[in-house]
């Protein structure tokens, strides 16, 4: 039932992305004008994160990078995540950079990359949201990483 809550979530913001793709930009003034209803759906889905003790989420995201000669180059991936508070984490993802998973168990952080033939293990703090910082200091990204934190859509905090 809680995985029907989150695809019904996740597909509303999908289609509130879409409506706003589609709308001509709006003047912006001294702050945005957030039509009430979006910003509803996306605040009711971040408090649905927010308070599930575990979900699973399938990811499929693109994005670039700019290598060191300024060429942009576009990558794809595929993950599937699941998170279970406090202290539980495993993501599977593939890519155009091959294939990794990470694990973490509240103590420690597993990453395995076979396709570069890297298998790593290091301490890491308690809580999801430190471990992430943890991680990503070490130069550990994560798919939708702002979503398994313990106040997901914080950026939309201002709204």
């Amino acid at each position: 039932m809680n995985a029907v809550r989150l695809m019904m979530a996740t597909a509303c913001l999908c289609a509130a992305a879409q409506v706003f793709a589609e709308e001509p930009a709006p003047d912006m003034t001294p702050g945005p004008d957030i039509d009430r209803m979006s910003e509803r759906v996306l605040l009711d889905a971040c408090g649905y994160l927010r308070s599930a003790e575990r979900f699973s989420v399938n990811v499929e995201a693109t994005y670039e990078d700019v290598l060191t000669t300024g060429i942009r180059v576009e990558y794809s991936r595929q993950a599937s995540v699941v998170r279970e508070r406090p202290d539980r984490l495993r993501i599977d993802s593939e890519s155009d950079k091959g294939r990794r998973s990470f694990f973490y168990d509240g103590k420690t952080v597993t990453v395995y990359h076979p396709d570069e033939s890297v298998y790593a293990v290091f301490e890491a703090p308690p809580t999801i949201d430190a471990m992430i910082d943890v991680a990503e200091a070490r130069g550990v990204s994560m798919p939708a990483s702002d979503l398994l934190m313990n106040h997901p859509c914080q950026a939309q905090a201002s709204l």
